[in-house]
């Protein structure tokens, strides 16, 4: 008998979609069919006005403008916008271990270019920088152009304190750019004051993949365009708009995933304190039941314990010499659906002793059942 599906891979992916989610993409495809600017029937314009609601939703969420709320295909392509149309030749960057590939990548490629001076944030993995460290890394070097902030680490869960290191920053008239990728739909965003926010929209916002946003605060300096091409209207002199959103978005937009966005948005209002909380309950239990396996050093659970400091609800093990990924097939022939190595985010595991196999991840949902978890416990180690 197949064991039944239990799926702890939602910092990859929230699963399963709101109904309304389906149904706003269903839609689209069988009634809409058409996107926000490419022409003006009654089908366009209530796209348009679903696509501004959007907008309006996601400033919202990051404090934002409207207007600077940049549609993407997801966390990466902001990034990527962000990063390569931000910074000049000669800027000096600062990054902290906890980044993501999709800001590690770009950052790395601009400094391997000879374009961007790269410094990463010395700080320890699982209580993240502070001011001090900040200082460490300036040393006697110039002022950072960029501090790159991830807010909550998806391999630990930890969740950064960001107010004094975004003040540092300004004091020196840096830009800040937060990655939210494992916060935003749980912990407030607005009152952060950072300068960008890299949202995607398939993970805590509960949205399809392929879609999310690069938000801009009111005093951000607009970025040169990732890309040229259609965006829906003309131009007197043939060039990209210079007007927001439209300078920042060329090209078929997916307008489906932007819908299925809108539904995932408004079905989640009001709720991400509740599910935020019931995610990390769902995590102590987790927690809670494998300490005799951390007591018998069969496994080190890496992050901090779910009662103390700000977290989200992810949880990396070290499996102290078992190989993470043989483990991760192991446990889905019970049924178990997680992810195991560096879960794109190599610059963290050197410092946590987990290089270069990385961890097993366990990220959960609201509700986790009691015969789930030990069930999960007892076949980490069946021999």
């Amino acid at each position: 008998m197949k064991a039944p599906l239990v799926y702890w891979d939602h910092a990859a992916t929230s699963r399963p979609k709101p109904p309304e989610v389906v149904q706003a993409i269903k839609d689209w495809f069988e009634r809409l069919g058409v996107d926000a600017s490419r022409g003006s029937t009654a089908l366009h314009q209530e796209v348009s006005s679903r696509t501004a609601d959007l907008r309006r939703r996601l400033g919202l969420l990051c404090g934002v403008p409207t207007e600077r709320v940049i549609l993407c295909s997801g966390a990466t392509e902001a990034a990527n916008l962000f990063l390569k149309g931000i910074l000049n030749p000669g800027d000096r960057v600062f990054a902290t271990p906890f980044e993501h590939n999709a800001v590690a990548r770009p950052l790395l490629a601009m400094k391997k270019e000879g374009r961007i001076q790269l410094d990463l944030i010395p700080s320890d993995p699982l209580l993240g920088p502070d001011p001090e460290d900040l200082d460490r890394c300036l040393g006697s070097g110039p002022q950072p152009r960029l501090l790159c902030l991830n807010h909550a680490s998806n391999v630990t869960g930890l969740v950064l304190d960001l107010p004094p290191l975004i003040r540092w920053a300004k004091d020196r008239e840096a830009l800040v750019l937060l990655d939210c990728a494992q916060t935003a739909g749980r912990i407030p965003l607005s009152d952060l004051e950072g300068h960008a926010y890299l949202v995607p929209g398939h993970k805590g916002l509960m949205g399809p993949p392929g879609v999310g946003a690069l938000c801009l605060s009111r005093d951000c300096p607009i970025p040169r365009p990732l890309v040229e091409g259609g965006t829906g209207s003309p131009t007197p002199d043939g060039l990209m708009p210079q007007t927001l959103p439209h300078a920042l978005e060329a090209g078929t937009p997916n307008t489906p995933g932007r819908m299925g966005l809108l539904a995932a948005l408004t079905a989640l209002e009001g709720r991400e304190h509740i599910l935020h909380q019931a995610e990390l309950l769902s995590l102590k239990k987790i927690w809670d039941a494998l300490g005799e396996w951390e007591e018998a050093k069969k496994l080190k659970r890496m992050g901090p314990h779910p009662d103390t400091r700000p977290r989200v609800a992810v949880l990396s093990l070290d499996l102290l010499g078992t190989d993470p990924h043989e483990t991760a097939m192991l446990l889905e022939a019970q049924g178990f659906i997680l992810r195991a190595g560096q879960h794109c985010a190599p610059w963290i595991h050197p410092l946590l002793g987990t290089h270069p196999y990385g961890t097993l991840r366990i990220s959960p949902p609201a509700a986790v059942k009691k015969e789930e978890v030990q069930r999960f416990a007892a076949s980490l180690f069946p021999y």
